[in-house]
């Protein structure tokens, strides 16, 4: 029994290829939108530095836990059912 593949010459390829690359973007580019409000959540809200970059913090071990949750599922039970689940949840 052999899988078929995608190919460098399939566009389905290219789409999953561009999709991923523009989901890891946006993943990151929110992550860092937090890091301008630090400065004003020690002004307005009056905690420390050291409290307001817990928002950081949190962000990044959110990110790390579902990215590792996330990749031994996908390792499991394959790339394409992750990618169909996702695309499920978000219809």
């Amino acid at each position: 029994m052999q899988r078929e593949g995608y190919m460098l010459r399939n566009p389905q390829f290219w789409k999953f290829v561009i999709g991923l690359g523009l989901a890891s973007i946006f993943i990151f580019a929110s992550m860092y939108a937090m890091q301008p409000l630090l400065p004003l959540f020690t002004k307005e809200i009056n905690v420390s530095v050291s409290l307001s970059s817990m928002a950081m913090l949190m962000t990044t071990v959110g990110l790390i836990s579902g990215l590792v949750v996330l990749g031994f599922m996908s390792d499991r039970k394959g790339r394409k059912q992750s990618i169909a689940y996702g695309d499920a949840i978000r219809t």
